[in-house]
């Protein structure tokens, strides 16, 4: 049996802005009011700002908090590491500045007791961002479902969960989609791909983002 039901990566490069915002405090707050057992995986991608020294800091008097390091190789392999690495029967990942909060865990977790493998978030409203933003990343997820047929909606949200199953069954390209030479946005859009070709029951729900500009 795993030691943790609940497995959170964080993807970290260059952040000592968001460190100071307090936003892993945020993470932090949330999982120890909850009754699962959980682990933190933040991976750094060879910062260049003291990043990693900040983070191993931060990181010694937090209860499951441990730091990867990675080399720089962008977030698709930081992600995929952290994936990898992880051990709860859960894995989710989300971004380091909080964009769409930790507890919105817990529509994955519901999504997930209802037997899927695979978990994505799509984000809803966007608050903050200007409307220019919206048309465009409703102009560029519609051209991406049709290209690639995907019936995900957002691909592009930085909140998707997984099962140990299906990290354990996919190979590591197929659970981030990653391909070499492909940024991380791309390596996003493959999630789904990848999910699809391991034959994962996989579904999207929305989730709440706000806009940091």
């Amino acid at each position: 049996m795993n030691q943790f039901k609940l497995s959170i990566i964080i993807p970290s490069y260059n952040e000592s802005l968001e460190l100071k915002k307090e936003a892993v405090d945020v993470v932090d707050s949330y999982l120890k009011t909850q009754e699962y057992p959980y682990e933190v995986l933040i991976v750094d991608d060879e910062s260049t700002n003291g990043t990693l020294d900040e983070l191993k800091v931060y990181a010694k008097n937090k209860k499951g908090f441990k730091i990867l390091e990675n080399k720089h190789g962008g977030k698709a392999i930081t992600v995929m590491t952290g994936l990898l690495q992880s051990t709860g029967d859960i894995a989710i990942f989300t971004d380091m500045d909080q964009a769409t909060p930790i507890n919105e865990t817990e529509k994955l977790l519901t999504e997930f007791e209802k037997g899927f493998d695979i978990v994505i978030g799509s984000r809803k409203g966007r608050e903050g961002a200007p409307i220019t933003r919206k048309i465009t990343a409703w102009g560029f997820a519609t051209l991406r479902n049709i290209i690639l047929g995907l019936p995900v909606k957002d691909t592009q949200c930085g909140f998707k969960g997984f099962k140990r199953e299906a990290i354990e069954q996919s190979t590591a390209e197929e659970v981030i989609g990653y391909r070499q030479g492909y940024d991380g946005s791309s390596a996003s859009i493959e999630v789904r791909g990848g999910a699809t070709q391991s034959k994962n029951n996989t579904t999207d729900l929305g989730v709440y983002v706000s806009y940091s500009g």
